[in-house]
């Protein structure tokens, strides 16, 4: 989807800190990709009217899914959610696949489980892939405050957060 000619890349997070910590590790990784390859990007994402990032022969959105009527209009060829779960149905169903229906787009969905959602029905009805990761799989996350929550949390709630599984309301 990124090579597609004139692609349009929607990224999506739940808040605008959560958004500006995206595009700060977006930033990192098209900084790499100009040193070692040559890639130019013009980042225009710390416009308030209209953010953008231009790369190859696409642009990236960077938004808040805050609400649908921001998001239409407007087809991308690949999506990017950031703690999806958090998003309205209303949003998924009447902005963001619409939006991806009208180029043939690919969803990548980033979140936390949170149950049978809908958002995981709809994964699975759609042939998608559900992948795992849990916290203690990256080397980055400090040990120490992985043991705590481990001793501290209530095994639902650790087995959610920590270890990336979908756990029913009532087992919350």
């Amino acid at each position: 989807a990124v090579l597609t000619p004139r692609c349009r890349i929607l990224y999506l997070a739940a808040h605008h800190d959560q958004l500006d910590e995206g595009l700060g590790y977006l930033r990192m990784l098209l900084d790499a990709l100009q040193e070692s390859y040559g890639i130019r990007y013009k980042d225009g994402s710390r416009s308030t009217r209209a953010p953008k990032v231009e790369l190859l022969d696409g642009v990236l959105y960077p938004s808040v899914f805050l609400r649908e009527g921001k998001l239409r209009g407007r087809g991308y060829t690949l999506a990017l959610i950031d703690e999806a779960e958090l998003m309205d149905a209303q949003v998924f169903e009447y902005a963001i696949l619409p939006a991806l229906g009208e180029r043939r787009g690919e969803l990548v969905l980033l979140s936390t489980p949170r149950g049978q959602s809908y958002l995981l029905r709809y994964v699975q009805e759609a042939g998608g892939v559900v992948l795992n990761y849990p916290t203690w799989t990256n080397p980055l996350f400090p040990r120490a405050e992985l043991e705590v929550a481990w001793r501290t949390w209530n095994r639902s709630a650790f087995a959610q957060e920590f270890g990336a599984e979908l756990v029913e309301a009532a087992g919350r």
